[in-house]
Order: structure tokens, then C-alpha cells, then sequence
């Protein structure tokens, strides 16, 4: 299908990157794999390239390079997170995901019950605590969503509770904020500057950047980005790649409840 994206199983990749380069990498295979799997989680396409250019100076084997650059390097945007974190894939990086999602669900329900059955399992196991706290969007939820982005959203809402949130204003005479470059943060998915770029690219207007950060963990926070229609999209590309909102969006929902919350942030799967 033409207008149908791509994406490659990791689990399968792996299985054909080691059925290739294994026998030629011999005793260096482990080191190999272990670099290779740095170079997937590179967190932009600028970042991918100098980490890929190292990898091949580390195993300059000659079919090891050629295998690298003619089956694997020019498919890189269909497996690598540089590119992968910023699509939607319901959060699905192998085919084996459903699977175990199948598996999780007959043992909190048991094999035989109906789906209504299988619901209220689930809707039984929530806290009285949230619901309070963000009865409204519950609401949406519980009318509109299904199973699994309810239960997603639910974690995500229990987890916001633990963050605080700054306001960043853009700074006079910046006229976006891609001429921003100080906004960097480790921890992460993606840069700011990257996801910034991408807000720019995609022709998006940013009216303002949060920081978000945990109250507990040190040094760790996000930067979402609220666009000019009411959007909300975080450096942690949850609310991209899985299609469900992040703990950071819950977050800055409990502090700015001018948000809004519309069952449309959900992606239909």
C-alpha cells in the first residue's frame, strides 16, 4: 500500500543483522550488538549519523561495512528512533507486542470472559484518588476510549501527580523559538532543539514551553510545547509514537486546566 508506513520489527532486524554479521564479527559479536543498539537509540538524525560513522570505524570488516551501508543504513528511518519516535506506531516496536498483550489480559480476566467482562476487570483495579482529581477527562475516557488507552491514560494520570511545572517564555526579540539552542535535556527521548525543529518544519506555532520535572529525580525533566490551536507535544514523543497523552501533558493539565482535554489527543488504533 502506497500511503502506508513502514516499519521494521526490531526483533526480526535483529535476527537478520546477527544471521548476517555474526559468523564474520566471530568473537566481537556481543560488542558489536551492544554499539549497534547505542546507535538505534540515538535521540536525532544528526546524532544517528556521528554514532553510525563510529560504529563502522569499530568493525571495519569489509562485509561487515558493505552489509551495513547497502541493507541497512539507507532503511535506517523505518527502525531507527530518530525517525520512529516522532510516528505514530501505537507504541508497537515488534510483532510479538499483541501477543503479550493478549497474554496480560486473559490473566487479570481468565480466558473465557466476555469483553464487557474483561473491562470492568480492569475498570475495577483504579484508584478512587484519580478519578477525583481528573474526574472530567475520566469521564471523556470512560465514554470514548478503549481498553488499552484507558489503561494507559490512567498510569500516566497516577504518575503526573510527582511533577512540578515552570513556564518558559520566549525571550524578546526571538522571533521562534527554533533560534532557540539552549534548551537541552539528556534525559529526554528526543532534544528539544530536534523536536522544536520538527514543530517548524511541520509549520506548527509554539506559543509557549513548559518544564516539567519530577519531584523526586534530580536533573530529570521534560519540555512540552503548546501550539497555538490548544496541542500539547512533549520532547518524550509519547503522545506521537503511542498516540495516547503523556504524564507530562497530565501534569500541565492539573496546572493549567485551560488546556483542555479532547478525546481526539488519543489515536484511533
Amino acid at each position: 500500500m502506497p500511503l502506508t508506513d513502514q516499519i521494521y520489527c526490531l526483533h526480526h532486524l535483529n535476527g537478520n543483522i546477527a544471521q548476517h554479521l555474526h559468523p564474520a564479527l566471530g568473537g566481537d559479536w556481543q560488542q558489536f550488538s551492544s554499539e549497534f543498539w547505542e546507535v538505534y537509540c540515538a535521540v536525532s538524525p544528526h546524532e544517528f549519523d556521528a554514532k553510525w560513522e563510529r560504529l563502522l570505524q569499530h568493525f571495519p570488516t569489509p562485509s561487515v561495512v558493505r552489509y551495513l551501508k547497502d541493507k541497512i543504513y539507507p532503511c535506517r528511518d523505518w527502525w531507527a528512533w530518530a525517525w520512529i519516535s516522532t510516528r505514530f506506531t501505537a507504541g508497537i516496536c515488534t510483532t510479538g507486542w499483541p501477543e503479550v498483550e493478549n497474554r496480560i489480559t486473559k490473566f487479570l480476566s481468565g480466558p473465557k470472559k466476555t469483553f464487557f467482562q474483561v473491562f470492568k476487570v480492569f475498570v475495577e483495579h483504579s484508584e478512587q484518588q484519580i478519578e477525583n482529581v481528573f474526574i472530567d477527562i475520566v469521564n471523556v475516557l470512560r465514554q470514548y476510549a478503549g481498553l488499552f488507552a484507558f489503561q494507559k491514560c490512567w498510569v500516566k494520570m497516577d504518575k503526573s501527580l510527582l511533577y512540578e511545572i515552570d513556564v518558559l517564555q520566549r525571550p524578546p526579540g526571538a522571533e521562534s523559538f527554533y533560534m532557540l539552542n539552549q534548551f537541552k535535556n539528556s534525559s529526554a527521548y528526543i532534544p528539544t532543539s530536534h523536536l522544536l525543529h520538527l514543530c517548524v518544519a511541520r509549520r506548527l506555532q509554539v506559543t509557549h514551553l513548559l518544564r516539567i520535572a519530577h519531584l523526586s529525580w534530580a536533573g530529570s525533566s521534560h519540555i512540552p510545547a503548546v501550539l497555538s490551536d490548544g496541542r500539547v507535544i512533549c520532547d518524550c514523543c509519547m503522545n506521537i509514537n503511542l498516540g495516547i497523552p503523556c504524564r507530562h501533558f497530565f501534569a500541565a493539565w492539573l496546572k493549567f486546566p485551560g488546556l483542555g482535554f479532547h478525546i481526539s489527543i488519543i489515536r484511533p488504533r
